[in-house]
């Protein structure tokens, strides 16, 4: 569905939608899809000129309280701060291991990686 959304095979007004089904599910399996869905849309529609922004803002809001909800899943919230870091961050992943995902390498590349991030 993001990627529908992203290309504008979908009408973007169905993200709030989406977002908030998840939301009212409450369970772990939603809220990782939620995770996900919003991780996939949130850099192009997290606009103030987008109209539907307010409801999206809503569903952050939401999502920032659930993550500090310790009744919820570590996971569940860990998945959640994930999404509110990436969105603090101007949805740019500054995870290092993101950033070294990069192309295959040879294992004595990654050894070589590996001593020259440990020192």
């Amino acid at each position: 569905i993001g990627a529908l959304l992203e290309n504008g095979m979908l009408a973007s007004k169905v993200l709030p939608g989406v977002a908030q089904e998840l939301l009212t599910m409450a369970t772990p399996a939603s809220f990782e899809c939620l995770a996900v869905f919003l991780t996939a849309v949130g850099p192009t529609f997290d606009r103030k000129d987008w109209q539907h922004h307010a409801k999206l803002l809503a569903i952050l809001q939401a999502v920032q309280r659930l993550a500090r909800d310790r009744s919820m899943t570590p996971r569940s919230r860990f998945l959640l701060q994930d999404l509110i870091d990436l969105r603090a961050s101007g949805w740019q992943n500054k995870k290092l291991a993101v950033r070294n995902a990069d192309a295959p390498t040879t294992l004595e590349a990654m050894h070589q990686r590996a001593e020259e991030d440990l020192g």
